[in-house]
């Protein structure tokens, strides 16, 4: 991570490493700070992150780049040697981002299934003191991608760490038969009029007027 920040181009942003017992912490100051703020980066609690909004009119190399980061960091690559199946997923608390990551995902020909795991609720963690504890917890959701959606996103996306990619393109390589096709359905609710506008092809001119 320190080194990922030492390559932002013209900004040098020295990171503090503090150690509590297993647990290695990175910290910054105020200037990265402020420069994630500009990106539309909110410092949001985990059910209510979303797409920076910047992203919605970055180019497409900066959207590859955010889609490569957010799955390096939170997805995972589950294969299945049973049922020789393999898919990419990405699960969040937060409802709202893997929809937003959902649209992004589908301006590359990727379609992805959103599924909630679990539903908020209570349930028994450690207390840090050697015992346990009831604790609230969020509800859950995950982002999944299969079949020939999984091909695409291992060829236009990937991730960045060399262990997971690996194991994505490894299986895809290495599976014995054609990738099948996903079918998506939807119910249309209701069909409304818009209106009617006059408007003239791009390659004709108006007739004119004797």
């Amino acid at each position: 991570m320190t080194k990922c920040m030492a390559r932002a181009p013209g900004m040098v942003w020295p990171g503090h490493i503090h150690v509590r017992n297993k647990v290695r912490q990175l910290t910054y100051g105020r200037l990265p700070l402020n420069f994630f703020l500009s990106l539309g980066v909110s410092p949001a609690r985990s059910p209510h992150k979303c797409v920076p909004s910047s992203l919605w009119r970055a180019p497409r190399t900066a959207v590859v780049g955010f889609l490569q980061g957010l799955f390096s960091a939170d997805g995972t690559v589950q294969v299945s040697d049973e049922k020789q199946d393999c898919s990419v997923r990405l699960a969040s608390s937060s409802q709202r981002l893997l929809e937003e990551v959902q649209l992004l995902l589908s301006n590359f020909g990727i379609v992805a299934r959103l599924q909630q795991r679990r539903q908020a609720g209570v349930r028994s963690m450690p207390d840090g003191k050697g015992g346990a504890g009831l604790y609230p917890h969020q509800a859950q959701y995950e982002l999944i991608i299969g079949k020939a959606n999984r091909d695409r996103f291992a060829e236009k996306i990937g991730f960045l760490q060399h262990e997971k990619q690996a194991a994505l393109v490894t299986f895809i390589s290495n599976k014995r038969r054609a990738t099948n096709r996903e079918f998506y359905e939807d119910t249309v609710v209701a069909v409304e009029a818009a209106g009617v506008s006059r408007c003239l092809r791009p390659d004709l001119s108006p007739t004119p007027k004797a």
